[in-house]
């Protein structure tokens, strides 16, 4: 019942609410550690179709018109954070490996764009300054 409710107002809830939810979520006494796994992913789900990009968007971007429909296909699957970051990271991608641009499907299904993420810093990078 409870999975049910949650399942109802997550289709309404901003992506902000999320970690709010998620925070109540795990601090509830009467959920096992799976069924707060389980009900954190639904969220995350629900939320993950509400914000993903179309792909019009991603295609009018991409500098290589080949393969359109597997291309399609790819990013229909894809998460919506991944899109996100697919998107955001194209220009730096394209940039780097001009004129040698791969074909979209092969960016998005090898995730090409997370070779231009910013590397997380660790305490090392800190004590270098």
């Amino acid at each position: 019942m409870v999975h049910l409710k949650i399942t109802l107002i997550t289709k309404k809830m901003k992506k902000e609410h999320f970690e709010i939810l998620k925070k109540f979520i795990n601090e509830m006494p009467d959920l096992i550690a799976t069924e707060r796994k389980e009900l954190i992913a639904v969220i995350s789900e629900l939320i993950d179709d509400d914000t993903k990009i179309k792909f019009s968007d991603f295609w009018d971007k991409y500098p290589k018109k080949q393969g359109k429909f597997n291309a399609e296909k790819t990013w229909k699957m894809m998460s919506a954070r991944n899109q996100h970051l697919a998107l955001e990271l194209l220009p730096l991608y394209i940039n780097a490996v001009a004129p040698y641009v791969h074909d979209a499907e092969n960016y998005m299904h090898k995730r090409m764009w997370m070779d231009y993420m910013e590397k997380p810093k660790t305490k090392d990078d800190l004590f270098n300054i």
